[in-house]
């Protein structure tokens, strides 16, 4: 629901349909969230010695496990959640069947963070040769190697994640355009009057956070009725292939917004569910792997918590497989994301590893000094109140204005509106090269 109402906030300017008389832009998905929901605690993160060996070697990853659920009966705790990779995940999998006794009180997660990255690849896997990537250099979004590295392999998750932003809702603008264009001569006063009300007090931004939050909430019987008609748009596209190809992508986006969204909210049921609804579009862009192995065995792993380990799924339902590394609102990211931020960032900086790879003797004073370097800087930042929440990137009024433009170059790029486009077979929307019809 939230991101069908930012999505509506973002193009009432330019709508035809919808009568708001506002110039001002709702800023980024994740800033929009930020203002409006509430702020979270900081999590206690703790730093472990480092393992100087390959996590994928089941010897060191066994050894792993077993001081992992040592660490944690010592500190008084029965059940111990571990979070992995694919490919640590499945191993750790079978050490587990393989050691029930040893490991029966142990819960493997699957990394949000790595999860994610591998659907944003997917999607590009889907999408390759569509148009997008040209779409992309025309708007000055990025250069040509760029994209194709996008589009390839080597994706760089947050530059691929911010060009997925721009093309969904560059689609989504035409989307809703097209969707004018055939609501026109339907009934529309059940939800106009409440969306364009709703919209009007959040561009206007004058109330308070609960204010606005108590009128999403009322205005969900319009949203509902609006959703209705969209969905029988929807199945009107069904007859033109590249109408229904651009849905796609926009179903593809939609989950990828919402995965993140339930993540950095701790919500748990949102995360599993955004998870079922990425099997197929995983499984269609090839990564077996998750598409089919790991991800399923998840769901249903997790599926099962209620009755194996009521008391995780209790933890987990308030939020326990996400942290914070400041207090602030819509903050939370997965425990491989934490990673990142934490041990594999400071191991890039001039102080970190890179600079010291080639000396064994320093490289391994690094690996066995970090968890308490890192803990003593961790605090240090706690004393000095660096780590508290700055507002979010995406909401500053520079970044909102070129996030607008650059959407707009993006639909410039574009000849003609996928979804009014009455052709029937599937085009390129940026060469208008038509694919061979299916034999």
């Amino acid at each position: 629901m939230m991101l069908q109402v930012w999505r509506l906030g973002r193009i009432a300017s330019a709508s035809q349909l919808l009568n708001v008389p506002s110039e001002e832009l709702l800023p980024g998905f994740s800033a929009f969230c930020g203002r409006l929901l509430p702020y979270q605690d900081a999590s206690k993160i703790g730093y472990l010695p480092l393992i100087p060996a390959s996590p994928t070697e089941p010897c060191v990853l066994d050894e792993e496990m077993k001081r992992l659920v040592n660490t944690d009966h010592a500190l008084g705790d029965r059940w111990t959640i571990i979070t992995g990779d694919q490919a640590t995940y499945e191993l750790a999998v079978a050490i587990r069947d393989k050691h029930r006794e040893e490991f029966s009180n142990v819960v493997l997660l699957l990394g949000g963070f790595h999860q994610a990255h591998n659907y944003v690849k997917a999607i590009c896997k889907i999408i390759r040769d569509s148009g997008a990537e040209d779409l992309l250099v025309t708007a000055g979004l990025c250069l040509k190697g760029t994209a194709n590295k996008m589009f390839g392999d080597k994706a760089d998750y947050y530059q691929t994640m911010h060009a997925i932003r721009i093309l969904s809702e560059a689609m989504w603008r035409m989307y809703w355009e097209a969707f004018e264009s055939w609501v026109a001569d339907k009934d529309t006063k059940h939800w106009q009057e409440g969306i364009e009300n709703l919209v009007q007090k959040l561009l206007e931004n004058k109330t308070g956070t609960n204010e606005q939050l108590e009128m999403i909430r009322k205005a969900q019987p319009q949203l509902a009725t609006l959703n209705n008609q969209m969905e029988d748009f929807r199945k009107y596209l069904d007859n033109y292939s590249t109408a229904v190809f651009w849905s796609n992508f926009l179903d593809m986006a939609d989950i990828l917004h919402r995965f993140v969204y339930y993540q950095r909210e701790g919500n748990w049921m949102g995360h599993l569910c955004e998870s079922a609804r990425m099997l197929p579009y995983l499984t269609a862009a090839g990564h077996f792997k998750y598409g089919q192995q790991s991800l399923p065995l998840y769901l249903s792993e997790m599926k099962k918590l209620p009755i194996s380990a009521p008391e995780v799924h209790m933890a987990l339902m308030r939020g326990a497989f996400v942290g914070r590394r400041a207090t602030g609102a819509h903050n939370a990211v997965s425990p491989d994301m934490l990673l990142e931020q934490t041990y594999n960032a400071d191991a890039k900086e001039q102080s970190g590893l890179d600079g010291i790879t080639l000396s064994e003797a320093a490289r391994t004073k690094w690996v066995y000094t970090k968890p308490v370097t890192a803990s003593i800087s961790a605090e240090l930042k706690s004393m000095l109140h660096l780590t508290t929440s700055n507002p979010h990137h995406e909401s500053g009024p520079t970044r909102v204005a070129r996030d607008a433009e650059m959407v707009l170059k993006v639909i410039a790029a574009i000849d003609t509106n996928p979804f009014s486009a009455t052709m029937t077979a599937l085009v390129n929307i940026s060469t208008g090269q038509h694919a061979d019809p299916v034999k």
